[in-house]
């Protein structure tokens, strides 16, 4: 079968496609995507900041960008909490998703989301 090839090694990286990739999603994500309205360069520097904190995972990347996406205003990347608070790995984004999403109904969504993460074969 050959040697498996890790897609997350460094070596791989590409950080200027991961932000262009972040871009899309932020201006494809939903139909009323507040980046949609907002000048080009802010829409980059949040998808820079999305794309450093997510790096190296697209799917991170693309997680988080239809998150902020769906939010009523478009995030300020000078904020250092924001930046802070940016999710890293796949589980933070979807908790942040979720919880952005469906506040309160959050849980529940969670609750009914469980079985699957464990479901084997076909399912």
């Amino acid at each position: 079968m050959g040697n498996p090839i890790g897609l997350d090694d460094e070596r791989y990286a590409d950080e200027q496609a991961l932000t262009a990739y972040t871009v899309r999603g932020l201006l494809e994500a939903t139909t009323d995507s507040p980046y949609l309205r907002c000048d080009s360069p802010l829409t980059r520097r949040v998808a820079a900041a999305v794309a450093a904190a997510a790096a190296p995972s697209f799917l991170v990347a693309r997680i988080v960008s239809s998150t902020l996406a769906a939010e009523q205003r478009p995030a300020d990347p000078s904020d250092p909490a924001w930046r802070a608070g940016l999710p890293k790995l796949p589980g933070d984004a979807m908790r942040d998703d979720l919880d952005r999403r469906l506040g309160p109904a959050a849980e529940r969504a969670r609750d009914l989301l469980r079985p699957l993460a464990f479901a084997q074969g076909q399912g």
